[in-house]
């Protein structure tokens, strides 16, 4: 099925209320959904804020219109066995709140990579480095199929930050892109 109208929403940072009125209020005008991540993190939040995203996030994982990408604030909630999945917000204590509220949500609808018609879309972008000339189906592909490895205790360049955001690698990668 073609996708005709696509509505793309970003770095959602607790704002779950607002971006429930925008959805609500657009809901006319699109056709499919796409949330590009970083639903957890601000500054300053609390558990009990995290909890109430995570219940949002488990409740939007069943709209069957929409598409969830995960961006470089919810890798470290979701994989917390890797320790090579950081950021700057992360707690301990927001962790366990979320897991408490997302532990039933299903994981599959989770992407790190979405191909719509002819855009590639994720969280920060695929810089060139790491597209190597695929196609965007192709790159939305092995993108999610890191989904699968990240419980492993492994170093992913494609989810790790550049220099420019304390990393070592010359570019951020498509959750990270400088």
């Amino acid at each position: 099925m073609k996708i005709e109208r696509i509505l793309v929403l970003g770095d959602i940072h607790h704002a779950w209320i607002r971006t429930e009125k925008i959805l609500a209020d657009l809901r006319s005008q699109y056709d499919q959904a796409i949330l590009l991540g970083d639903y957890f993190d601000d500054f300053g939040d609390t558990p009990g804020r995290a909890a109430e995203t995570a219940y949002w996030l488990a409740y939007s994982l069943r709209q069957p219109e929409r598409i969830h990408l995960l961006g470089n604030h919810d890798l470290p909630y979701l994989f917390p066995e890797n320790p090579n999945l950081f950021c700057p917000g992360f707690t301990a204590e927001k962790w366990f709140a979320i897991q408490a509220n997302l532990r039933a949500a299903p994981p599959e609808r989770f992407q790190l990579a979405h191909c719509a018609d002819a855009w590639l879309l994720s969280h920060s972008g695929f810089a060139a480095e790491f597209a190597g000339g695929g196609t965007p189906e192709s790159l939305a592909a092995r993108a999610n199929a890191l989904l699968r490895r990240l419980n492993e205790d492994r170093y992913e360049p494609w989810l790790a930050p550049g220099v420019a955001r304390g990393g070592s690698q010359p570019k951020g990668g498509i959750t990270w892109l400088d």
